[in-house]
């Protein structure tokens, strides 16, 4: 089950992805977009996929 794990914060939002099928994981750190706090979301959540050589499509869990 292919997770990603997200904390925002005042300056920086923090990006997990976890693939317990392999082990591994990758975390990503991106600065947040206030006002736009999706923004920096999404572009955490697709670094940290990338890194995993996963995509979108394949997570099955979203924890905030």
């Amino acid at each position: 089950m292919l997770s990603i794990a997200v904390d925002i914060g005042g300056t920086f939002t923090d990006v997990v992805a976890a693939d317990p099928r392999t082990g591994r994981y990758a975390a990503r750190k991106v600065p947040t977009t206030p006002g736009r706090l999706v923004e920096a979301v999404g572009l955490g959540a697709l670094a940290a996929l990338e890194a995993l050589g996963r995509s979108p499509g394949e997570v099955e869990r979203f924890v905030h």
